[in-house]
């Protein structure tokens, strides 16, 4: 021992140390370790960086305490540099105590999966004390192929570049059931069949955000678009019966779909050029079960000045399977150029005023009368009564 202190700064000491204190007043990275060429004998050692700057960049990463290093000390100086840290036996000196290396391997405790694939070091990673960090995942085997990278923070946080099989994607995840997707390309046969399954598998070339809480897409200043450029469908969907609504109690509202503008219209347009039709507009309660269903179409304001208009370039067709009511708070004009009425059985007309007849003859109990028949035609929408299933 004596001969190495003797030789300090005549040559090149390289010796293992254990770090003893992070403690570093003068703020460059300095701690204090036990060097093991010197006795017991503690020594500032120096801190040295495979890339640092004159400003903010570089790569800092002191070890902790109780870990096995390597440190030198160059001819020509006293002073003791930190070459790398190792994982030789366990460190004496580890909070909360020591693990037997026949228990728990060193590189164990810092990946307990590194070794697991082909009992080679297959996952390269730089992680804190708290396992948030930064991976490389080349694994693969037989069995299973695992090739990503990762940055993972200590409770869990992700955000991983995936190149596997059956994965093929970029997760952004938080943790606590909320993630955002975005899959490779993959293959023409495996996009299909995954489209044709709906939302149980995302298919490739996909974006998928996936929350247990809610989702607010906030633009301040200009416009949000969503476009269906030249695939399938664009479906808005709410499935929700409330017995997992992740709300208030007070909120009790659940199931709705809603949309409103608070300054101008609401428009609902379809501009198609099909072959044998040209766009049709559906609203529909689908459930033949269904009780209560209404739809309703309605104005508030008390001007005097509010309409309802339905306009048809062709036939405007109304049926019921039930009665029919019309109510009308002034007058009723109707305009035709004929007017068929066919009823099979009794016609009741009462007034509490005048009742006035005009026409070039006035029939009453005619011999034989023809009268036009009542013409409604059915349309059915692609999806008939199931509504939208892909979910």
């Amino acid at each position: 021992m004596a001969n190495d202190i003797d030789l300090i700064g005549e040559r090149t000491i390289i010796s293992l140390a254990e770090v003893r204190d992070r403690y570093d007043p003068d703020n460059n990275g300095s701690f204090l370790a036990k060097i093991f060429a010197l006795g017991d004998a503690e020594e500032t050692v120096r801190y040295v960086s495979p890339y640092a700057t004159g400003c903010e960049g570089g790569f800092v990463a002191v070890p902790e305490a109780g870990i096995a290093v390597l440190v030198c000390s160059p001819m020509g100086t006293t002073e003791w540099f930190y070459l790398g840290s190792t994982f030789y036996n366990t460190p004496e000196q580890a909070v909360g105590g020591t693990i037997p290396d026949s228990q728990v391997k060193p590189l164990d405790r810092a990946d307990p999966l590194n070794f697991r694939a082909r009992g080679e070091p297959l996952r390269y990673f730089f992680k804190g004390k708290s396992g948030g960090g930064f991976l490389i995942s080349e694994e693969y085997n037989p069995d299973f192929f695992n090739k990503k990278v990762e940055i993972i923070s200590p409770k869990g946080k992700v955000i991983s570049l995936n190149d596997s099989p059956g994965v093929d994607s970029i997760v952004l995840d938080s943790g606590n059931n909320s993630r955002i997707t975005l899959t490779d390309w993959g293959s023409q046969e495996a996009f299909w069949q995954a489209l044709k399954m709906g939302g149980g598998i995302l298919p490739p070339a996909a974006l998928r955000i996936d929350t247990k809480g809610s989702q607010a897409y906030i633009n301040r200043n200009s416009r949000t678009d969503i476009l269906v450029k030249d695939g399938t469908e664009l479906n808005v969907l709410n499935n929700s019966g409330g017995m997992q609504k992740w709300a208030p109690p007070e909120e009790e509202h659940y199931g709705n779909v809603n949309i409103q503008s608070k300054q101008r219209d609401v428009n609902i347009f379809t501009r198609s050029a099909g072959v044998t039709s040209n766009g049709r507009i559906f609203i529909e309660c689908l459930n033949t079960e269904g009780k209560g269903q209404v739809i309703e179409i309605e104005t508030h304001g008390t001007n005097g000045d509010c309409v309802i208009r339905i306009k048809s370039t062709g036939k405007l067709e109304l049926q019921s399977v039930g009665n029919m009511d019309i109510n009308c708070g002034e007058d009723l004009h109707i305009q035709a150029k004929n007017i068929d009425v066919n009823v099979t059985q009794a016609t009741k007309v009462k007034s509490g005023n005048d009742i006035s007849l005009k026409g070039a003859n006035i029939n009453l109990n005619p011999g034989s009368l023809t009268i036009a028949p009542v013409d409604i035609t059915d349309s059915i929408s692609h999806y008939g009564t199931s509504g939208v299933l892909a979910y």
